[in-house]
């Protein structure tokens, strides 16, 4: 079988095979063997029907077979002797035609991953912002905890003012039938799903007072006994609550597992200065990357953008579904992907000088990196340390923990060896740059490697911004089905580019 790969550019490249008469006849022969053992022809005892007879009953459906199989092997033969590193699902663009007695010859088009060697690494003009953090945002902090505690209790001596639930004795009549009536129902004074429509009569009551008129309730309201109408209600105060925000002193600080409120505080600033801190170097390793980008012009295989595309849009949908909305009713708009697209280029063309720079230099992960890293993540998310353990021990997960340890081993690496300025301005790349980094990500994979709780029972995961192990297509993986030179003209057609 003779193999000659064709460069188109460079990722492209052109499989053009030639399989032997010999090994065509060869190959058609066992088929037809295994088909005279297998088969049962009317008029024929089993295995004595005429070859002649196999192939004017079988012999379309035996020509696909052995060109399929011929194709496969010509594809792994292929991977291993040329090295060739897919990024794409190869395509049958020359399907040949197979028969008895000729060579069979056939072209299969895959893009690779480009070859890159990357240059001017070092000594790059790299912007560090600042990370001061100011007393504001502990203050900020601190209140977000206050209000995460807030509860309702019950309150005396006033009205009802807006925001509180009250509950109220309620009766809806329509004319004299009574359509809806309550003993007791809590109705929520700044926007109430049950009966839209009578809160703002309630503000102003006192316990014990009564709103007596006519309510036109919302056509929405989830009552519907009363929703779209006019109805006669008559709604007395029952109690009334209000969401009491805790006061910051020693007890709620206890509550929090702190001895004192300056030790919630204390805590609470390092938390923040840490993040600060991480921000900061994560956006100063986006703006090195920029920079490297920028030293380093080449394009990228279509194959490569697409998926990272396919997965920047996945997360995304991911994130609304935690948000609580349906990721099926997210869309994006054409601006929208042409920005997700930049940003797919940019995390493809980052992994590639990454990985050359870390060949160059001989950066690696060790051992002892992956276990720091399985330690960081764990005590980073408050996780058990062996459920994040048996995460990674699943062997795609544990080769997308190294890639990202070795992106980041790189990118400082790329650090201590750039001319770096801090304190200044976030972003380096210009607005529109069609190779404009994603903010504060500064990895093309540093989400695969965060999410050990994806598929344990701790936490919902996010997929990777870019995940270059799907981008390296396995070595057992062949063109396909529709690969094969099909005598039928839908499947040709189907194979064909």
């Amino acid at each position: 079988m003779q193999i000659v790969v064709q460069s188109e550019n460079a990722f492209a490249r052109k499989l053009r095979v030639e399989v032997p008469s010999e090994r065509v006849d060869r190959e058609l022969e066992r088929s037809f063997d295994r088909l005279l053992r297998t088969s049962r022809i009317p008029g024929f005892r089993p295995g004595k029907a005429p070859r002649k007879v196999l192939e004017a009953r079988f012999g379309a459906s035996v020509q696909e077979d052995v060109a399929n199989n011929l194709i496969q092997a010509a594809w792994t033969t292929a991977l291993t002797q040329h090295k060739l590193q897919p990024v794409s699902q190869p395509r049958l663009v020359e399907p040949g035609n197979l028969a008895s007695g000729k060579a069979f010859s056939f072209t299969i088009a895959l893009e690779v991953r480009p070859a890159i060697e990357a240059k001017g690494y070092t000594g790059l003009d790299v912007a560090w912002p600042s990370a001061e953090l100011a007393p504001s945002m502990v203050d900020q902090a601190i209140d977000a905890r206050l209000q995460s505690q807030t509860r309702l209790a019950e309150v005396t001596g006033r009205a009802v003012e807006a925001g509180d639930v009250v509950n109220v004795e309620l009766a809806c009549k329509d004319g004299a039938n009574v359509v809806h009536e309550a003993p007791g129902t809590l109705v929520r004074t700044n926007g109430d799903v049950w009966l839209k429509g009578l809160e703002s009569s309630l503000i102003g009551l006192k316990i014990g007072k009564s709103f007596k008129g006519e309510i036109t309730f919302a056509d929405d309201a989830r009552t519907e006994a009363v929703a779209g109408k006019t109805l006669a209600v008559v709604a007395k105060v029952l109690a009334i609550q209000a969401y009491v925000k805790p006061a910051l002193d020693e007890a709620f600080a206890k509550e929090l597992g702190f001895d004192t409120v300056e030790a919630l505080r204390a805590d609470v600033e390092r938390q923040l200065s840490e993040g600060l801190a991480d921000q900061a170097r994560n956006q100063a390793r986006a703006n090195l990357l920029q920079a490297l980008i920028g030293a380093n012009s080449f394009d990228v295989p279509n194959a490569m953008v697409t998926e990272n595309l396919q997965l920047l849009q996945e997360e995304l949908r991911m994130q609304a579904a935690y948000s609580g909305r349906d990721p099926r009713s997210l869309t994006f708009s054409e601006a929208q992907l042409n920005d997700l697209r930049q940003r797919a280029a940019f995390a493809a063309r980052g992994a590639i000088l990454l990985e050359s720079v870390a060949k160059l230099e001989s950066i690696t992960v060790s051992d002892a990196d992956v276990e720091a890293k399985i330690e960081e993540l764990g005590s980073g998310r408050g996780q058990n340390i062996e459920s994040v353990r048996a995460y990674f021990a699943d062997a795609g997960r544990a080769a997308e923990l190294k890639d990202r340890i070795l992106e980041e081993k790189t990118l400082d690496w790329l650090l201590d060896r750039a001319n770096v300025t801090r304190g200044s301005a976030e972003g380096t790349a210009a607005a529109g740059s069609s190779d404009s980094a994603p903010a504060k990500k500064p990895a093309a994979k540093k989400k695969a490697a965060e999410a050990p709780a994806a598929e344990t029972a701790e936490a919902p995961a996010k997929k990777p911004a870019a995940k270059k192990k799907a981008a390296e297509a396995p070595a057992a993986e062949a063109p396909a089905a529709e690969a094969a030179p099909a005598k039928k003209a839908s499947k040709k057609k189907a194979a064909e580019d």
